[in-house]
């Protein structure tokens, strides 16, 4: 949108999902804490790429890279999701 252009360029070329040692590291990570607050940032604990079975295609895999959450959600940390960051703009999170 910042480069006013309304479809992915053709010479646009996605980022793989994290495989090899970069899975490993990036599973292993621990969550910075559990999904008790609103305005938390989670994305799949393998990483971008896996917000899914593994099965879907990139498209559906990268969907639900990131996640907001708007209360506390705890069954998240079940989901196989981790917090990395917190929304700090509170009129955002009004």
């Amino acid at each position: 949108k910042g480069k006013k252009l309304n479809k992915v360029p053709e010479n646009f070329l996605a980022q793989p999902r994290p495989s090899g040692p970069i899975l490993e590291s990036i599973s292993k990570e621990k969550s910075v804490r559990q999904h008790t607050a609103p305005g938390l940032l989670s994305i799949p604990k393998n990483g971008l790429g896996y917000g899914g079975s593994g099965y879907e295609s990139d498209d559906e895999a990268f969907a639900s890279s990131f996640e907001i959450i708007a209360a506390n959600v705890p069954s998240m940390d079940k989901e196989n999701r981790k917090v990395i960051g917190q929304v700090m703009d509170e009129q955002s999170m009004a």
